[in-house]
């Protein structure tokens, strides 16, 4: 996989880690986006939340990542968390 910036109409462009490398400040529900090798213009969308054990995530951020990587050229999706608990 090859970590990019957003799935564009001109492909992925890769990047490197942290908003420095052109990561929107905004929180579009998706942190991450992979371009699965092999697949030309099919991505994986990756969410990560870094949370207490006992921690919860809330709906509203499961379905703003759900909503944003609703789009046909996300073939996949990973959720991570660091919680103990099921959401």
């Amino acid at each position: 996989m090859t970590l990019c910036r957003r799935p564009s109409s001109a492909g992925c462009s890769p990047m490197g880690s942290g908003r420095a490398s052109g990561v929107p400040a905004d929180d579009a529900g998706i942190d991450l986006v992979a371009e699965l090798r092999g697949e030309s213009g099919a991505y994986v969308a990756i969410q990560c939340k870094f949370r207490e054990s006992q921690g919860s995530i809330a709906k509203v951020e499961m379905d703003s990542f759900l909503a944003a990587s609703g789009r046909p050229e996300f073939r996949r999706r990973i959720w991570m968390d660091t919680t103990e608990r099921p959401s």
